[in-house]
């Protein structure tokens, strides 16, 4: 068996042949960071000092970069890994100690921190490589994508696992190597023509693990979303068929069998139709890669990436064939070095996670979820100025459980909007501003067999006509599309009416006086005197003017004209005409 020789080199210089490495190992996966870990001896316990963990050699942050050859002449080292050391720990006991430096890839800086911020007018290539940049990595091959989204939202999660996510819904793979960062098209080719061969009793494979699990095969998959310039359900997008040539099982006709018929996706929001497309091609091809998972241990070699296609022959007819290089480990202990080689990927998509969304309630506290029931509380001042309302919980504590909750409105602004505080008693919603129980809202009252609609309102009608706002003392507005009226109306039976279908507006109030506007004209009914002032000219005009009563009087404290072409004056008995000076011409 050859023996190998590892270098390790932290910013370009090798680590003195002195220290002892025990092992190492190198991990790379699609849709992972790539990371490595080192264990070496150290501590001279006659002495007391630790003479490799006090170099800078291994400081956090250093850039360290390993390489393995066999010996040999001709073999040159090759670079399996290049990284940031991240963890350096120091064990041990009475006789020695032992160095473990972990280190990871530059593009761990993706994974660090979350973030909130809005992308306008991009593609998802084009928002990738800008957070692959913005992370100090280097951007290598990213696929474009459609559609270019008119506004997309990065809320609150690591630039790392909203790429994941993006790149999951366009059917795209990540890899990461030494800083860089690529997305590769689902698809069983490998980006660099590379394909591996091993035949089962020729080639030496020290072990091998392989399983075929038909649980999350789908016959085809499907996206739908909701239309909103349709109010309906988008015609279903259908999934590109995707099939490995890995074996004699196929994974469209295993799921039937199984009870996999279709995958279907929905969204409730609407989506760009090539979105939908692109997430139901990758929900399957992820389903496809799930049928064959396992991994086959070699003798190690560095010429192997990602993606590359792994040849199995001689393994029998369910796992002879090809397939996708998904996962690779390179370990080195007691001068032997093996390459596990790993196919397949979980069918589960990244975004069911759970460590991808932040801790309900920010982690501040436990969190509440969903909507809660309440009780509004004696309505009290709320000193903080916040016009919050007392409301209990039940569902939290039926005896102590009150807290202030504040009011939601349809519109609320400085000294406009909807105001309706509600009523003690009133049963209402309440949700809570990031699952947070300390931060109660109510938004919205609810109807039932207790506090039953206002009279009038409460009886069940197919057609739906009426609608309506009432006071807790009559006062209301109602509407009824029937009989297409709109009534304000006081509890005193004061009101006013206007009737779309007779064309006809009334004016009532509580002493039975009323004006009624309708085809006639403008009626006014006075029950008492009517009196008409104005502080300006009062001018009466129509066809013909007609003033009639008992006794009529016209006062005026100044002149009094009279003009017409012609003027008759008549009275069926004495007609007086006086002045202090009178002239008749």
């Amino acid at each position: 068996m050859p023996i190998v020789t590892p270098d390790i080199l932290s910013e370009g210089k090798k680590l003195p042949a002195e220290f002892n490495l025990l092992s190492l190992e190198v991990i790379r996966e699609v849709n992972r960071i790539p990371f490595a870990q080192l264990v070496l001896e150290d501590g001279n316990p006659s002495e007391g000092k630790f003479p490799l963990s006090g170099l800078a050699f291994f400081e956090p942050g250093k850039e360290i970069e390993i390489k393995l050859r066999y010996e040999g002449e001709g073999n040159a080292s090759e670079s399996v890994f290049k990284g940031m050391v991240h963890r350096h720990n120091l064990e041990g006991g009475k006789k020695k100690a032992i160095l473990t430096v972990l280190l990871k890839d530059k593009a761990y800086a993706m994974t660090m921190g979350r973030k909130s911020q809005v992308f306008s007018e991009q593609t998802d290539a084009d928002i990738i490589k800008s957070l692959i940049e913005a992370a100090g990595a280097t951007a290598g091959t990213i696929p474009a994508t459609e559609p270019t989204h008119p506004e997309i939202v990065q809320y609150y999660c690591s630039d790392w696992d909203f790429m994941l996510a993006r790149a999951e819904v366009q059917n795209l793979l990540v890899t990461v190597k030494d800083g860089e960062v690529a997305l590769h098209k689902l698809e069983v080719a490998s980006p660099r023509g590379k394909t591996h061969t091993y035949t089962y009793g020729i080639n030496e494979i020290h072990s091998f693990e392989i399983e075929a699990d038909a649980g999350e095969q789908y016959e085809k998959a499907s996206a739908t979303y909701w239309d909103p310039k349709t109010q309906q359900m988008a015609e279903k997008s259908e999934a590109a068929p995707f099939s490995l040539k890995q074996t004699n099982l196929d994974g469209a006709k295993l799921a039937p069998l199984i009870g996999g018929k279709e995958l279907l996706l929905s969204s409730a929001v609407a989506l760009d139709p090539k979105e939908a497309k692109s997430w139901a091609d990758g929900r399957l091809a992820r389903s496809r890669l799930a049928l064959y998972k396992g991994a086959v241990s070699v003798a190690g070699f560095a010429d192997i990436e990602l993606l590359d296609l792994l040849k199995l022959e001689k393994f029998g007819a369910r796992f002879t064939g090809t397939t996708l290089v998904t996962g690779l480990r390179h370990t080195v202990s007691k001068d032997n070095w093996e390459t596990d080689i790993q196919f397949g990927l979980p069918a589960t998509p990244y975004t069911q996670r759970p460590d991808i969304q932040d801790a309900p309630a920010g982690g501040l506290l436990p969190a509440v979820h969903g909507l809660q029931p309440g009780l509004v509380e004696a309505l009290e001042e709320d000193t903080d100025g916040e016009f919050r309302v007392k409301v209990k919980l039940p569902g939290i504590d039926p005896d102590t459980g009150i807290v202030w909750a504040r009011l939601a409105a349809p519109e609320a602004g400085k000294e406009r909007g909807y105001f309706f505080r509600p009523e003690q008693g009133d049963e209402v919603v309440v949700g809570f501003f990031n699952d947070d129980p300390r931060q109660a809202v109510i938004l919205g009252a609810l109807f039932g067999s207790v506090n039953v609609p206002p009279p009038g309102m409460e009886t069940f009608d197919a057609e739906n006509p009426l609608k309506g706002i009432v006071s807790k003392t009559g006062i209301k507005m109602a509407i009824d599309d029937t009989a297409k009226t709109l009534t304000l109306l006081t509890s005193e039976s004061q009101s006013v009416v206007i009737d779309e279908q007779n064309k006809k507006i009334t004016i009532t109030d509580g002493n039975a006086n009323s004006i009624t506007l309708d085809s006639n004209g403008i009626t006014l009914n006075a029950a008492g005197d009517f009196t008409v002032q104005a502080s300006g000219d009062i001018k009466l005009n129509g066809a013909n003017v007609t003033i009639g009563g008992a006794d009529i009087t016209l006062d005026g404290s100044g002149n009094a004209t009279v003009n017409g072409s012609d003027i008759a004056l008549n009275g069926s008995g004495n007609v007086t005409i006086s002045g202090s000076q009178v002239d008749v011409q």
